[in-house]
């Protein structure tokens, strides 16, 4: 049977035994029935009395318990005191610290959305979140929190934030078309998950599951059942325990046995070897154990890190790698505005002046075709279009009174087509239309720039000066009439940091290879002075980075070729590529540092599964990142009319490699090939910068 993201709308409302009006309430009261209330169930709890005795089952408790006991029994009765006292400060210290821990489980029931409007006989009503049922149809829209598990049957333009679950930052956009593959979680976009929240736009879903049933319960429901194994430490504490006792019994057996036979009353003896024993065994051990492992739960706390089971300190300590999800996991799922560019100059966030016409300009602007609200503190919204609202905020720039004086009267949202956001709105009682979007996209649309001395005709120079804006670099440096050197770099870190990791490599790698370079060179030695190359880019990169936090982050991609004669060497780090051209085929040369590029290598997706996959961008090798960097190296030999074509991914991920090659060996002409695959990237809505260098014998 297919699964739910696999089936059509239709498929899914007779599966669920819905329709797109809503349940009646017979049929709510039947689902119940069958499915129960939306909760997470936590099962029997245990009394804070078990939880406390449980405290004492450790086998050196137990012994410390009988010597107690004995000791009382013989008269001792301050040892056997304050042997007790000090088990029963570990067992209220460990039950204190265990039902602490054990309300983590709670902090998941905040998870579920409080309130759901829901279609019941095909009118909208407000319902507790609990009270939903399988086949119930509920309307979403932003800034609400998806109740439980359900499949998309009506959508307009919905982003949903699924960053609890997935650990993505970036909202994710949703359709109704059924998925006919195998999909992982994140990858299931016609379906809304419990605990995730609505961004953008509205729609409508039709419950699939509730309660236990969800993503976030069957992660409550491991919650619940992961917990009692047992650390290392308790194992040898466990091991030691015993093995002390034993001993310990032991040499109190012998020694009790070897003063009744030198003639010593039997009480007298038996009492000598109870002292020894508690004298012996280190009844502090498991308190002061405990107490160690307390603080260190403690001060994890403060770091907003929640420790369920008190050892799981201790386990923790013995971990030497962490494998992890990094946005929205390890960083924060935020986005900042770090630079302004506008009326030809860069503008640092930090020193924005909003009495400038032109900054407070594309400020306003910014907010106004801007779906996302920051109210209280709570942000709602795509991380983007929410960072352009903190900054107006910054400057004590309102987005509500901004929206308030030029009011909404239209709207094209969003869409992976068009890359754009369109809005219109009444500005000083004229209609303005707002867009945002892709810069290529934009510039492919526009006629006119406004500049301080007007507005004009946006021009190419125009347009070349913005895309140099972005990250990329290039270089093509010729070396006599049969040598030459190409080298693309794609930066990484943001626009500043990727704009000054990607140009100064080119400039380091250049400047090597101007300085090296010789006529005639072999192949291995062309090579050995790309790495030498190469090896002096990442450190000057890499030193870069450490001298400021605001180039935290920073690198570059690198793919560079040195051609002499038919001779054609290959370098790169990345997923920047060289292509090889013939006549009748084209061939990749390079092999991307990326994870689909990994995971397609060891069979895991195919070549198609890859263009489509979410962390397609995600590259494992980088110039910059580290104190060193490794580089492939590929040679090839080139026969007349072959080319060799460098570019950034932003080309790559838009054009098959067999439409490249119909533009560089059929198109028109080749002193205008890069132009052309420039622009049909462009016209494609390539999202990232798009740089191309190609050679010819």
């Amino acid at each position: 049977m297919k699964k739910i993201y696999q089936q059509t709308v239709k498929e899914v409302l007779d599966r669920v035994e819905s329709r797109e009006s809503g349940l009646t309430d017979e049929e709510v009261k039947r689902s119940r029935e069958a499915c129960g209330w939306n909760e997470l169930t936590e099962g029997k709890k245990k009394s804070i009395l078990q939880i406390f005795g449980e405290q004492y089952k450790d086998f050196l408790v137990l012994i410390l318990i009988a010597s107690a006991v004995i000791s009382g029994i013989l008269g001792d009765v301050e040892s056997a005191a304050v042997i007790m006292i000090v088990i029963t400060m570990n067992a209220v210290l460990g039950t204190v610290q265990t039902v602490k821990a054990e309300q983590s489980l709670q902090s998941l029931k905040k998870l579920s959305g409080p309130q759901a409007k829901v279609l019941r006989d095909g009118a909208v009503v407000l319902l507790p979140a609990r009270e939903l049922v399988v086949g119930d149809v509920i309307l979403l829209e932003a800034g609400d929190m998806i109740p439980a598990d359900g499949r998309l049957i009506e959508n307009a333009s919905l982003k949903v934030d699924e960053s609890a679950l997935t650990g993505e930052s970036l909202a994710v956009e949703k359709n109704i078309d059924p998925i006919l593959e195998e999909a992982a979680l994140g990858d299931r976009s016609n379906m809304m998950f419990s605990g995730s929240f609505v961004t953008y736009g509205h729609g409508r879903v039709v419950v699939t599951d509730i309660g236990m049933q969800t993503e976030v319960g069957k992660i409550a429901g491991l919650l619940k059942t992961t917990s009692e194994k047992q650390t290392p430490l308790q194992v040898s504490l466990e091991e030691f325990g015993k093995k002390l006792s034993i001993l310990i019994l032991v040499f109190c057996g012998i020694l009790f046995a070897v003063n009744v036979f030198r003639g010593e009353k039997i009480s007298s003896a038996f009492m000598f070897a109870v002292a020894l024993a508690v004298a012996a065994i280190p009844e502090a051990l498991s308190s002061i154990v405990t107490i160690v492992l307390s603080f260190g739960t403690q001060k994890m706390a403060k770091e907003h890190a929640i420790i369920r089971k008190l050892q799981a300190v201790e386990g923790l300590g013995s971990v030497s790698v962490i494998c992890s999800d990094k946005t929205g996991t390890l960083t924060q799922n935020k986005m900042t505005v770090e630079d302004y560019y506008i009326d030809g100059k860069r503008i640092a966030a930090a020193a924005v002046d909003v009495s400038d016409p032109a900054q407070s300009c594309l400020l306003y602007d910014s907010i106004l075709c801007n779906d996302s609200t920051n109210e209280n503190g709570v942000e709602i919204g795509d991380p983007t279009e929410t960072a352009l609202i903190n900054l107006g905020k910054r400057y004590g720039v309102e987005a509500a009174e901004v929206r308030r004086l030029s009011p909404r009267k239209g709207e094209i949202p969003f869409d992976s087509d068009r890359k754009m956001m369109s809005t219109l709105h009444r500005v000083d009682g004229e209609n303005r239309m707002i867009v945002k979007g892709a810069i290529d996209c934009l510039m492919a649309r526009t006629e006119w720039i406004w500049t301080s001395s007007g507005v004009r005709e946006l021009t190419e120079k125009d347009k070349e000066i913005i895309r140099q804006q972005n990250q990329d670099s290039y270089a093509i440096v010729p070396f006599g009439r049969d040598r030459v050197l190409m080298i693309v770099c794609d930066g990484m870190g943001g626009a500043k940091s990727g704009n000054v990791a990607s140009s100064l490599a080119v400039e380091v790698f250049t400047d090597e290879v101007r300085r090296t370079q010789r006529p005639g060179m072999t192949p291995e030695k062309a090579a050995a002075m790309l790495r030498s190359a190469l090896e002096l880019a990442n450190s000057a990169v890499y030193e870069q980075s450490q001298l400021s936090d605001d180039f935290t982050g920073m690198g570059t991609t690198l793919v560079a070729v040195w051609i002499s004669r038919d001779l054609a060497v290959v370098i790169n780090v990345g997923d920047s590529r060289a292509y090889h051209f013939t006549r009748e085929d084209v061939r990749l040369i390079t092999r991307d540092h990326s994870m689909v590029a990994y995971m397609v290598a060891r069979g895991e997706l195919t070549q198609e599964q890859a263009k489509l996959h979410p962390g397609k961008n995600v590259i494992t090798r980088a110039v910059g990142t580290e104190p060193e960097v490794e580089g492939d190296v590929f040679t090839c030999r080139l026969r007349r009319d072959e080319c060799i074509l460098l570019c950034s991914d932003g080309l790559s991920n838009e054009m098959a490699d067999q439409e490249m090659l119909f533009e560089v060996v059929h198109g028109l002409s080749k002193s205008d090939c890069c132009q052309r695959l420039l622009h049909i990237a462009k016209n494609r809505g390539a999202p990232d910068n798009v740089t191309v260098t190609l050679a010819a014998v």
